[in-house]
């Protein structure tokens, strides 16, 4: 008679899925619900089949590497817990590690950006990383990108931006956030740096954070952005926002959050980290 080992093997192997024996196309949306980070340095590496699949450009309809800092964090306290308990000593300068980490994870974000072929590439969010040479090699490779969330990119400057989105004058999402979290850290880029700067036809909804604004900027995002419904300013400063151009974004935008307008008086209340955005 079987050992009840063996009955619990059997058992086992007949309520786990072989995953290479899947039909591909349930493969395909399996492994299209992974992060991207897990596509390019796991699943890509897992067989010929899922290899195969990850290089198939319309996996790559969407780059999303948001949250992935964290995930580096916790694999270096891994590894230094590991070392600690081995006896070894790690010697480095944090500062060094996080750019490593900065550098890893923008060269996830091109591979993925090269095995879209840029075909069918519509949708890219990036948080923490990237620099404004990663912009450029995304503009040259990927021409039809609706939506781009660029999310507390210390290496992105405005003007970076800014020369991004003239290549896209198609964008219908853009989300453009400058400001740290946990921070009061703010951007004061010049006029002539300003993100929105060309027509943008088919923007319809639009987020800045942690810019500092004036009137100029804000009339640039009313002239260029013709059919503009939602709007979100909430996490912006503004030392000039005249009740006329206040009118016509409360008119022409249906979902509006105004900037934080700074008073004559309230200057000495307001605690910032200001950073001139303008090359030295």
């Amino acid at each position: 008679m079987a050992s009840c080992k063996e009955k619990a093997k059997v058992a086992e192997s007949m309520t786990e899925p072989n995953w290479l024996e899947l039909p591909i196309d349930l493969t395909k949306n399996i492994l299209q619900r992974l992060d991207t980070v897990d596509i390019v340095t796991s699943a890509h590496n897992v067989c010929p089949l899922w290899r195969n699949i990850c290089n198939d450009p319309l996996m790559w309809r969407t780059i999303h590497m948001i949250g992935n800092i964290s995930r580096f964090d916790r694999l270096e306290s891994e590894k230094k817990l590991r070392c600690r308990a081995s006896g070894t000593i790690l010697f480095g300068n944090i500062s060094r590690c996080d750019f490593r980490r900065l550098e890893s994870l923008e060269k996830i974000c091109r591979r993925a950006i090269d095995l879209s072929c840029g075909l069918v590439l519509e949708d890219i969010a990036i948080e923490s990383f990237g620099t404004d040479d990663l912009l450029k090699y995304i503009a040259h490779r990927a021409g039809h990108i609706r939506r781009l969330q660029i999310s507390c990119c210390i290496q992105i400057s405005c003007k970076g931006i800014r020369e991004f989105v003239k290549e896209y004058p198609l964008l219908e999402e853009l989300t453009i956030e400058m400001k740290m979290k946990n921070t009061n850290f703010i951007v004061d880029c010049e006029d002539d740096e300003f993100p929105i700067a060309k027509p943008m036809p088919r923007l319809r909804h639009l987020k800045i954070f942690g810019i500092f604004l004036n009137d100029v900027k804000l009339e640039a995002i009313l002239d260029c952005c013709p059919l503009l419904e939602s709007l979100d300013l909430c996490m912006c400063i503004c030392d000039s926002f005249s009740p006329s151009v206040s009118k016509r974004f409360h008119e022409k935008i249906k979902y509006f959050q105004p900037p934080y307008q700074i008073n004559d008086g309230d200057d000495e209340h307001v605690e910032l980290e200001i950073d001139d955005d303008s090359d030295d």
